[in-house]
């Protein structure tokens, strides 16, 4: 079984890609190279109003508010053994020095 590699694609997957490209360099070239004929008012055009319309800032009107939570603390029993069981027969002695 050959793995899989994440730059394997299906066709399909490539011809979306391929598609999705093409599509965003016919709308950037549209976006360039479009005129308006003669003194024609450039607000008719939604591109153009789309290009030169800014956002409006909006301006934050809630302010942040503090509040402190108390919760009591839950007290556990000491734990006076450890959990970590490791066997004498699993600990590897150092390596020998050469």
């Amino acid at each position: 079984m050959k793995p899989e590699s994440q730059f394997d694609q299906t066709p399909a997957m490539k011809f979306v890609v391929v598609l999705a490209v093409l599509l965003f360099a016919v709308f950037a070239t549209t976006e360039v190279v479009h005129i308006h004929p003669g003194k024609a008012p450039e607000s008719h055009c939604s591109l153009c109003l789309a290009a030169h319309s800014a956002a409006a800032p909006a301006q934050v009107s809630a302010a942040p508010v503090l509040a402190l939570v108390f919760a009591p603390a839950e007290s556990a029993e000491p734990q006076l053994q450890s959990r970590l069981f490791v066997s004498p027969a699993s600990i590897r002695p150092p390596p020998p020095v050469m």
